[in-house]
């Protein structure tokens, strides 16, 4: 049987490890998160990918990455939406819900941004 001193020691060194885990799920969600917020038009997607793709095992982390999808996403429909009501002619019904999308996208950037701004937070302990 390990002596009590050789379990504390175990003890910590479990802690260390399991905190700087977390602290790696924390920045590689941030970094997503940026790489995503930073990307182009046509880079888009492929940064959206890259944030669905991430696994997330943090309630913090998974909340961050999930308002940010869906933001994101938002704001690509809104974009698309706007696109197409261009025409010619121009389509009022097509401009009217990429007006609705875009309410949904500024909310759900909001929402990211709060997201984020928790996990950076918890990032900074």
């Amino acid at each position: 049987m390990a002596s009590p001193p050789r379990l504390a020691l175990a003890a910590t060194l479990a802690l260390v490890a399991c905190g700087r885990e977390e602290r790696r799920e924390l920045e590689r969600t941030l970094a997503s998160v940026e790489r995503l917020r930073d990307a182009d038009g046509p880079a888009r997607p492929a940064a959206l990918e890259a944030l669905d793709a991430l696994t997330t095992s943090l309630p913090e982390a998974a909340r961050a990455r999930t308002a940010c999808l869906d933001a994101y996403r938002a704001l690509d429909a809104t974009n698309r939406l706007v696109a197409d009501a261009k025409g010619p002619p121009i389509d009022r019904g097509k401009l009217d819900a990429a007006e609705r999308s875009l309410r949904e996208a500024r909310t759900g950037l909001e929402s990211c941004q709060a997201a984020t701004t928790a996990l950076r937070r918890r990032f900074e302990r």
